[in-house]
C-alpha cells in the first residue's frame, strides 16, 4: 500500500510540479513590486531603522524610442536619505520565495491526493 501511495505521489508531484513551478516563476516576475511582496521582502533586506521606498521612473528602452518603466527598491532612513539600493536583492529573494512556497504547496496537495488514491487502488487490487 505504501508503495502505491509513493508512486501516485511521485507522478502527481512531477506532473503538477512542472506546470506550477514555471507559472510561479512568471508570477514572481510580475508581482515583485506588489504591496504583499514588499511587506514580505522589505524587513528581510533593509537594514534596521530603515523603511522601504519604491521609486518608479520612465526610461527609454535599449536606446530606442519606446518608453519603459524602471524601479528602485530603496532603503531609506528617517531623514529620507537612501541608505541602500536593494533592487536586485529584493527581486532575487521574491523570485526564490514564491516558487519554493508553491512547490511546498504542490507537495502537500500531491500527498493529500495520493493517499486516498493509493488506498483505493490497493483495495481494488490495481497496481501501477
Amino acid at each position: 500500500m505504501a508503495r502505491e501511495i509513493f508512486r501516485i505521489f511521485f507522478v502527481l508531484l512531477v506532473l503538477i510540479g512542472f506546470v506550477s513551478y514555471a507559472l510561479s516563476l512568471d508570477v514572481a516576475g510580475w508581482t515583485n513590486l506588489t504591496d504583499f511582496a514588499i511587506k514580505i521582502t522589505g524587513p528581510r533586506i533593509c537594514p534596521a531603522n530603515t523603511t522601504v521606498r519604491i521609486d518608479v521612473v520612465q526610461t527609454i528602452g535599449n536606446g530606442t524610442s519606446y518608453k519603459t518603466i524602471a524601479d528602485h527598491f530603496d532603503c531609506v532612513n528617517s531623514e529620507g536619505v537612501i541608505v541602500a539600493d536593494k533592487s536586485t536583492e529584493q527581486k532575487n529573494l521574491w523570485n526564490l520565495l514564491l516558487p519554493i512556497s508553491v512547490m511546498i504547496l504542490v507537495a502537500v496537495l500531491s500527498l493529500l491526493i495520493a493517499i486516498p488514491l493509493g488506498i483505493n487502488n490497493t483495495r481494488k487490487g490495481i497496481s501501477i
